[in-house]
């Protein structure tokens, strides 16, 4: 992710080879040398559009950095910084930042003076807070800060009407600002582990959002405004406290993949099977107990798990599925499964482990493409299995 400009230039590896011909010095990668602070000489370098010190153990950015004001990249992740020079907003052509896998507790406000700042990436540190002035980074399109130790974001936040990618994932955020909705461009939010109780109705606002997560939070309901999302694809929702499922869901009609594990979801919602897009669903460790029937509605389906589950049957409309090429019902309480499965014809994988089968249908033969049958943990006698192995001579099946 070099600036196409100094892509055009030698880059060098050493302060020794640049401080030969300084003036020629456009891109220096000096990463992985074991540094413990920046070289003497670097600020002799007028011309320096990339400077990468990844992966050493530098504790300080100088002031001095302000020095090299024609600098685009600035790659300082990997090191052992905990605080910035003021001095970093003077670097006025920044387009990108990289300080993640740092020790950082806190930014300057200069941070907002980065007036062509497009990518900042501040993913595994200590941050605790973010200053106001964040919301002046007016060109920012990418902005990370996973994996810190954020309580709350600054309202100004909404202000980056360029940012299409925002990563919260893993701090310890109760909330999210009903202005994150003023984020018209955002195509991807990451927002899973965290401590959100809930989700702003606000959200529905983000219109062009391609992919939204929330996993591992505390969510008892979604918002119904989740509906109005017109271009979301991937949805995750998983490892909350849902019971339900708003109804407004049915109409993320271009939604293909949506992962439901470990919450307390008993079914599903009436228009379900209007997702006609979706290609991959995962229920798995929820208490339904009943097969939802608008899932057989949803013929582009390409992988299905219920595990976890408290189901006794299928179905038999489970065949309309014919795209489907994964099956996953393990920790189930299937007595039988129906004949119908024999039009699965695309089948690759069918996992029945812990239930209680004593057999499969004969049907089962008539799937061409089964790879693998896992029938672990049920009660089929060797008999059977010898049978069930003469129908599928080109299967694998694990018992």
């Amino acid at each position: 992710m070099f600036a196409a400009q100094a892509q055009k230039y030698k880059g060098y590896k050493s302060m020794k080879d640049a401080l030969k011909n300084p003036e020629a010095v456009h891109k220096l990668n000096i990463s992985n040398q074991q540094l413990t602070s920046l070289p003497k000489g670097i600020d002799r370098l007028p011309g320096l559009l990339v400077l990468g010190v990844s992966g050493n153990k530098i504790e300080v950015l100088p002031s001095t950095i302000d020095k090299l004001q024609q600098l685009e990249e600035l790659w300082f992740n990997h090191n052992h910084l905990h605080t910035l020079p003021e001095s970093i907003g003077k670097l006025k052509k920044l387009h990108e930042l990289w300080l993640n896998h740092n020790h950082l507790t806190k930014l300057p406000e200069s941070i907002g003076e980065l007036d062509h700042l497009e990518d900042l990436w501040l993913d595994h540190n200590q941050l605790t807070v973010l200053p106001e002035s964040i919301g002046k980074l007016e060109h920012l399109g990418i902005l990370n800060l996973g994996h810190n130790d954020l309580i709350e974001l600054p309202e100004s936040i909404s202000k980056l009407q360029n940012l299409k990618s925002l990563y919260l994932n893993k701090n310890k955020l109760a909330v999210l600002p009903e202005s994150i909705g003023l984020l018209q461009n955002l195509q991807y939010l990451d927002a899973q582990s965290n401590r959100l109780q809930s989700i702003p109705e606000e959200i529905g606002q983000l219109k062009n959002l391609k992919y939204l997560s929330v996993d591992g939070n505390h969510l008892a309901v979604v918002p119904e405004s989740i509906g109005e999302l017109e271009h979301l694809k991937e949805l995750h929702l998983s490892h909350n406290r849902l019971t339900f499922l708003p109804a407004s869901i049915a109409q993320l009609k271009t939604l293909k993949d949506l992962y439901l594990l470990y919450n307390k979801l008993t079914g599903l919602p009436p228009g379900f099977g209007k997702l006609q897009h979706l290609k991959d669903i995962n229920l798995s460790h929820n208490r339904i107990t009943t097969f939802p029937i608008a899932i057989t509605k949803l013929t582009q389906l390409k992988s299905l798990a219920l595990d976890s589950n408290q189901l006794t049957s299928l179905p038999a409309n489970v065949g309309n599925l014919e795209q489907l090429e994964v099956l996953s019902l393990n920790d189930n309480q299937l007595i039988k499964l129906p004949k119908s499965i024999g039009k699965l014809t695309n089948l690759t994988t069918l996992s029945l482990i812990n239930n209680k089968l004593t057999d499969v249908p004969i049907e089962i033969q008539n799937l061409p493409n089964l790879e693998y049958l896992v029938l672990e943990g049920n009660p089929i006698s060797k008999k059977k299995l010898k049978k069930i192995q003469k129908r599928l001579p080109n299967c694998t099946i694990d018992f």
